[in-house]
């Protein structure tokens, strides 16, 4: 019986159980979701959809320049608390500013019509994507960033919330 009342208290297994349930419970909604998106609208939406969504995740990677994993990797080497704050504080500036580089790169790049073979109604699309940009950039934040301190209650969480 003490045995078992070690394993439950373990806060790596806490942890581990935590990260494991909240990614069963993001792939059955990501699977609703895409579902109820497949069934509502027709085949060219959803491609533009998909397209939107993964030139997005794929300039963020670009957009991050490798400051968050610095700063998790920092976050993760101190045990002094404001200076951790401090990181933080340092993260959340940087991803505001990273957010507004990707803003008005894509803003430029759609007037100056680099994109040329996107019809019209994706350009749109991206624009109206334009003020929730910053969502991308701060998912990737907030991965590096709480595991580096180990606050994995708060990264199960940052996984769900965008979903």
């Amino acid at each position: 019986m003490d045995q078992l009342k070690k394993i439950f208290h373990n806060k790596t297994l806490k942890q581990t159980g935590i990260l494991f349930f909240s990614t069963i419970f993001l792939m059955f909604i990501s699977l609703t979701t895409n579902f109820y998106i497949t069934k509502y609208i027709d085949k060219k939406a959803f491609g533009d959809y998909s397209f939107i969504i993964n030139l997005f995740t794929f300039l963020q990677i670009i957009f991050n320049f490798g400051f968050f994993y610095v700063i998790g990797r920092l976050v993760a080497l101190t045990n002094d608390e404001i200076e951790m704050r401090n990181l933080y504080g340092i993260g959340i500036i940087i991803g505001f500013a990273l957010s507004v580089i990707l803003s008005l790169t894509f803003f430029l790049f759609l007037k100056i019509n680099c994109f040329y073979s996107l019809n019209n109604q994706i350009k749109q699309y991206i624009l109206l994507c334009l003020p929730f940009s910053w969502i991308f950039i701060f998912i990737n934040y907030n991965e590096q960033v709480l595991q580096g301190s180990n606050k994995v209650t708060l990264l199960a969480f940052s996984r769900l919330a965008p979903k």
